[in-house]
């Protein structure tokens, strides 16, 4: 599924206290395709994260969701021993993930 900028910056996901990150699944590659809301909260971005790219199966949350097609949660980034960090998940205290399907 395509989705134009337009369709992501109306997507009713994020919330007064959570930033969004949205990916589009290009076989085993997850790729940045829209962020939101993270200035809000003081972070700021590469200016590049819209061009980060994630392989699925180095991925652990990534691959978890791609396979389940469910959300994920994880409480605590700083003790899931699954956790990979970025520039951009470093930032990341908590972390809630779920797949967008079309279907």
């Amino acid at each position: 599924m395509t989705c134009s900028t337009s369709c992501w910056r109306n997507f009713p996901v994020s919330s007064p206290w959570m930033p969004a990150t949205f990916f589009a699944i290009e076989g085993d590659t997850a790729r940045i395709i829209r962020t939101k809301e993270y200035d809000k909260f003081g972070i700021a971005l590469p200016s590049n994260a819209e061009e980060f790219k994630f392989s699925i199966s180095a991925t652990p949350n990534l691959r978890r969701i791609i396979e389940s097609r469910q959300a994920i949660i994880i409480p605590d980034t700083h003790t899931d021993p699954e956790w990979t960090t970025n520039r951009i998940s470093e930032h990341f205290h908590s972390w809630i993930g779920a797949p967008v399907l079309n279907r």
